[in-house]
């Protein structure tokens, strides 16, 4: 399992605040068996691994100095060679498919407000 990650803040300005950070993970497994062919040969089943990356960005404006405003970007993405849900079928006959790559792009805007 490998978990690397770089951020920064920086405030340009008294009332604005900015930053960022960014994350890479990877995650592999495998399994230990061995499937036997008919010839009789051993072959081991392959590894699979998971690879998250994810961007947050972030601004934040002091209206007042107990309110402001936030807004937000992330951007993730998710990729994996993981074969064993290829063609998974249930005994029922559901069928799960999976996507190798998954993006998300979220932006968000709130408020926020210190009443102490």
């Amino acid at each position: 399992h490998l978990v690397e990650g770089l951020g920064a803040r920086w405030k340009p300005m008294p009332r604005l605040e900015t930053g960022g950070d960014v994350t890479y993970a990877v995650d592999s497994g495998k399994h230990d068996l061995s499937v036997i062919s008919g010839l009789g040969q051993v072959a081991s089943l392959p590894e699979y691994d998971y690879r998250h990356t994810r961007l947050k960005l972030f601004a934040r404006y002091a209206v007042r100095p107990d309110a402001g405003l936030r807004v937000e970007y992330i951007y993730d993405r998710w990729r994996t060679n993981d074969w064993t849900w290829t063609n998974w079928v249930y005994a029922d006959g559901t069928v799960v498919t999976q996507d190798p790559q998954q993006t998300v792009n979220y932006i968000g805007v709130s408020g926020y407000y210190h009443w102490w």
